[in-house]
């Protein structure tokens, strides 16, 4: 399924869940891939939460989770755009 994500090109669904959804896009301004979770959110605390956890991964600096690019917000929505490894499925 094709998604537009404003800034990014080549938008694929890679995967999801229950609370979120994963792409693969194309990021032009740095010419790099990433992964973009895309989290739905109800209320406008679970967007401070979301982004607090998000902080708390991107200090942790361990090889083994992906760098964190940016968080986008919006009252419907948090981004988190992160470093794409190529890989099979977890």
């Amino acid at each position: 399924m094709m998604r537009r994500l404003h800034g990014y090109t080549h938008v694929i669904e890679i995967g999801g869940g229950a609370f979120s959804k994963v792409y693969r896009a194309y990021d032009p301004p740095l010419e790099r891939h990433v992964a973009i979770k895309i989290i739905p959110v109800r209320r406008k605390a679970q967007i401070t939460e979301i982004e607090n956890e998000a902080l708390m991964l991107a200090e942790n600096g361990l090889p083994c989770i992906p760098h964190l690019y940016n968080i986008r917000k919006s009252n419907k929505q948090v981004l988190l755009v992160m470093e794409w490894i190529n890989g099979i499925p977890l």
